[in-house]
């Protein structure tokens, strides 16, 4: 009986040791994997914030290309205008000379043009003296159904027609054409003829061709020279037309990122403010160069990707929003 109590003893203290290591060894393997839970989920913070860096840093690099790349394509322009503020008349195969290495494998620069102001009561005058130096039968021409007709004579006191336009082979089917016949290219002169300044408009589908991309049509007006220019009245009275430029949105694009290393990330463009469902301008996956213009679901696709960065640009008055967001094969990759 005491042997038997003895081993009873023996065995419940057996017992209650093993329960104990049993509780050591579950304590110590819960905290084993509390911490690498810690870890893993610190490890995840750190890596995505690393995936943030580098992706911020891969956006802002698109973004200030899109602005070297205008600021390029605006010098352009700019320089047509000091060409004709330097010069006491320019010729066609001198505006051909000056503006065509502007333009050459430039794909985010389509044309230069030169946009006269044709007052009502010179307007015969001025097809005439067209006819005889070198475009016999010019006359002032607007769109209707698509087919360039010659415009009638208007209330309006002025007609800008387009003289001169380089390349001339892509654009020669403009040449002539009203530009004041179009609302958005007359609205965009006005306001760059008052504030001095280059003016822009967007989604001109051109006459007589068939781009049907959305381009920006950018107005620089060139004054009279020696004269005062002090307020809008000088101006409007003083303007003798516009040095004008075409560029088209997605040659913009791939001229700003023909350089640039391939990230994963993703770029859509908007003309104006982001709305709830915005129609795109441009859409620029990082693996292809296909183009779409259909409204998206742009939160959904932000919160999908865990991330975007956004600027709006100020692009000769117009407002364009840049939203990059990262691909799919960028977050897998990291």
């Amino acid at each position: 009986m005491r042997f038997n109590s003895v081993l009873g003893r023996v065995y419940r203290a057996g017992q209650k040791g093993l329960k104990w290591q049993f509780g050591i060894a579950a304590a110590v393997m819960a905290l084993g994997l509390l911490l690498s839970l810690i870890t893993f989920f610190q490890y995840r913070h750190w890596e995505f914030e690393r995936a943030s860096h580098e992706f911020e840093r891969a956006s802002q690099n698109r973004i200030l290309a899109l602005k070297k790349t205008l600021a390029i394509d605006f010098l352009a322009i700019q320089s047509v205008g000091s060409f004709y503020d330097g010069s006491n008349e320019v010729e066609r195969n001198k505006f051909a000379i000056f503006a065509v290495p502007l333009i050459e494998n430039n794909s985010s620069l389509s044309s230069l043009q030169w946009v006269p102001r044709v007052k009502k009561s010179q307007r015969a005058a001025f097809e005439k003296d067209a006819g005889l130096n070198g475009l016999p039968g010019f006359k002032i021409a607007e769109v209707e159904m698509d087919a360039p007709v010659e415009t009638p004579p208007r209330e309006e006191k002025e007609y800008y027609p387009i003289f001169f336009s380089e390349p001339h082979k892509d654009f020669a089917a403009l040449v002539g054409y009203d530009l004041a016949s179009i609302p958005e290219c007359l609205e965009a002169m006005h306001k760059a003829c008052d504030t001095g300044k280059m003016a822009s408009t967007l989604r001109i589908i051109f006459p007589g061709t068939r781009i049907q991309r959305p381009e920006l049509y950018v107005f620089l007006p060139i004054y009279e020279k020696g004269v005062s220019l002090n307020n809008v009245e000088d101006r409007r009275k003083y303007l003798r037309g516009f040095a004008a430029g075409t560029l088209p949105v997605q040659g913009i694009i791939e001229e700003s990122f023909k350089t640039l290393m391939p990230a994963g990330i993703d770029l859509y463009g908007f003309d104006g403010l982001i709305q709830p469902r915005a129609e795109i301008l441009h859409y620029h996956p990082y693996l292809s160069k296909r183009v779409e213009y259909n409204p998206v679901d742009l939160k959904k696709i932000i919160r999908q990707a865990g991330m975007s960065l956004s600027d709006t640009l100020d692009i000769a008055g117009q407002k364009w929003t840049v939203v990059c967001v990262p691909s799919a094969e960028f977050m897998s990759a990291r």
